[in-house]
């Protein structure tokens, strides 16, 4: 597999991530991958930049997506172009669009600089991937399958944060909360789409840091308590 391959796969599972974002409504996952000069052409025919579209998609609950026929053409070293056909749904009403994004790689990030979408029927949505492919270095074409595997890591912190209450106490509570935190840290590394079971992370933490924050208040309580004794004790 070459770079280019590698790009493209990237830059395929990000658009799906920024999708499935949408659909949960964690637009601050959205927020993270828009270039600060960001604009778009939606397919409503509004103009956005980055502060619009935000603001837009905080309001508009996406219900269902669906991207399928992805092309990837890098441009040169640092910007690529990525098109594909989607349907979305909102408000029961689904809209079928031809879509194009303009990656821009920022110190190692790659961010869309400008995004457009182009109204279709559902007929016409294919079209882009029936036409005639023309023969131009460095284009690629990927079917929309990107392999998502859960952190095993994150199973362990949620393994341990639920036997910490049950047989491990304190020990299940530190290895719950360092496999948690070491979870999230590979899941916000990977790239999008690809490494799943933050969910399980955070559970972890909150079982390990739960339990320890009482066994630090049973602690502070059995002190006080014979500290109370040894005080009565030494006056009566």
């Amino acid at each position: 597999m070459t770079d280019a391959d590698d790009v493209a796969g990237e830059l395929i599972a990000a658009e799906q991530a920024l999708l499935d974002a949408q659909r949960r409504g964690d637009i601050d996952a959205v927020a993270v991958r828009l270039a600060a000069d960001f604009e778009e052409f939606g397919s409503s025919g509004q103009h956005y930049d980055r502060a619009g579209v935000l603001h837009a998609l905080r309001g508009s609950q996406l219900e269902s997506a669906c991207a399928t026929d992805f092309h990837v053409r890098p441009l040169d070293a640092t910007h690529a172009l990525v098109t594909f056909r989607a349907s979305l749904r909102r408000a029961d009403r689904e809209r079928h669009s031809l879509r194009s994004s303009l990656w821009r790689n920022e110190d190692g990030v790659w961010r869309i600089v400008f995004h457009q979408g182009t109204p279709c029927d559902a007929g016409a949505a294919g079209t882009a991937g029936n036409a005639s492919p023309i023969s131009m270095p460095g284009e690629y074409r990927r079917v929309n399958t990107v392999h998502v595997r859960t952190s095993s890591t994150a199973v362990v912190s949620l393994v341990f944060g639920v036997l910490t209450w049950v047989m491990l106490p304190l020990i299940g509570a530190l290895v719950a909360i360092i496999c948690g935190h070491v979870a999230r840290g590979e899941i916000r590394r990977a790239a999008p789409g690809t490494l799943d079971g933050d969910g399980m992370a955070i559970a972890g933490l909150v079982l390990g840091y739960v339990h320890l924050a009482f066994l630090v208040l049973a602690l502070m309580l059995v002190f006080f308590v014979l500290g109370g004794v040894a005080f009565f004790a030494s006056h009566f």
